[in-house]
């Protein structure tokens, strides 16, 4: 060992965001931390892998085109209300 952490690959969290200045300003901390980052540009683009349980962590825009961060969680409890309580 050099004193250097290694490398550990986190959680699969998916960064949703509408414009590139929110995506670099997170991925790229998460990314070198770690985390395997999934980025979309709507939240309607990401939802089946959120709702078939591919993600450990979301973090999206407020004003989002086609689904925003209000009706995500919304969609997310009407398709699998076991896994979304």
């Amino acid at each position: 060992m050099d004193g250097e952490p290694e490398a550990v690959a986190y959680a699969h969290p998916v960064l949703i965001a509408d414009d590139s200045a929110t995506v670099d300003g997170l991925k790229t901390p998460l990314s070198n931390d770690g985390y395997r980052v999934r980025v979309a540009t709507n939240g309607m683009a990401i939802t089946g892998e959120i709702s078939a349980g591919r993600s450990d962590l979301v973090t999206t825009d407020v004003w989002m085109p086609i689904l925003d961060s209000g009706e995500i969680p919304r969609r997310l409890r009407e398709w699998n209300p076991s896994r979304h309580p």
